[in-house]
């Protein structure tokens, strides 16, 4: 049984090498969009918020990658339910990110930046705002199809920091929310 299931795990990955090869060294832009299933959240967002099954959260970059580093602009977030109704946590954010090759095509990454968070509570209650920092890490595979060139599919574990006020300097949340998302990137 065992070597019937290897047989066929081998003639689907010699299947897939026909249609698909691993890219090589990378330089150039890159768009990369991104899902996951609503952020976990920590600190006030937590207490004065909630995440469930019906959440999505999202990731729309665009970076530039020279070698083993790349710089990337980014907006991400995600829908939050609130005391108040439907709520949501935005933020845009500047990486800079760097890749260790496993070979194959299997890429590690690690990221870290600065961003501009916004919190729109819902209802009645006022938008907050503020900076923060950011970290991730994460793996991709690397590929070029002949369709759209070179590609990767990617998983992305990160946790944003935040520290937010209202306009007014009213009232103020800090916390964290972290992000598990899926996604690809395509070259420019």
């Amino acid at each position: 049984m065992r070597s019937t299931l290897a047989r066929l795990a081998l003639s689907a990955a010699a299947a897939a090498a026909l249609f698909v090869a691993p890219a090589g060294a990378s330089a150039g832009g890159y768009v990369s969009v991104g899902v996951g299933d609503g952020a976990e959240l920590d600190g006030d967002l937590a207490a004065g918020f909630s995440t469930d099954p019906q959440t999505d959260d999202y990731r729309l970059a665009l970076g530039q990658r020279v070698g083993p580093i790349a710089i990337e602009a980014a907006v991400y977030g995600s829908e939050l339910r609130g005391g108040a109704g439907d709520a949501a946590i935005v933020s845009a954010a500047v990486d800079l990110r760097a890749y260790h090759g496993l070979g194959a095509g299997f890429e590690l990454f690690a990221r870290g930046g600065v961003n501009k968070t916004w919190l729109r509570p819902g209802g009645d209650a006022p938008d907050l705002a503020g900076r923060g920092h950011q970290l991730g890490f994460g793996a991709q595979y690397r590929l070029t199809t002949g369709l759209i060139g070179e590609a990767a599919l990617w998983l992305d574990v990160s946790r944003t920091y935040v520290d937010l006020i209202d306009g007014d300097a009213v009232a103020e949340v800090t916390g964290s929310y972290d992000l598990v998302q899926i996604g690809v990137s395509v070259g420019l």
